[in-house]
């Protein structure tokens, strides 16, 4: 099975329920598992991400349908 790494920014969260959010990112994105995440403690413009917004690196199959920059739409907590 081919897979790709994929970077998830979760920029705007109504919750702290971090678990809860991991979750439905991963879902989401069709991950296989979740491989890291933490809270931007600083900016990183490169990549769209502010110092405060959730990150996430997972290991998802090849045909998880995702382009760079595609936004999720994430259910409230």
């Amino acid at each position: 099975m081919d897979q790709d790494i994929i970077t998830a920014v979760i920029a705007k969260r109504e919750s702290e329920d971090f678990a809860a959010l991991l979750t439905q990112a991963k879902e989401h994105c069709r991950a296989l598992e979740i491989l890291e995440s933490n809270i931007a403690e600083e900016a990183i413009p490169d990549v769209g991400i502010k110092k405060g917004d959730l990150f996430l690196k997972m290991r998802a199959p090849s045909r998880h349908g995702l382009n760079v920059g595609d936004e999720l739409g994430m259910d409230k907590l």
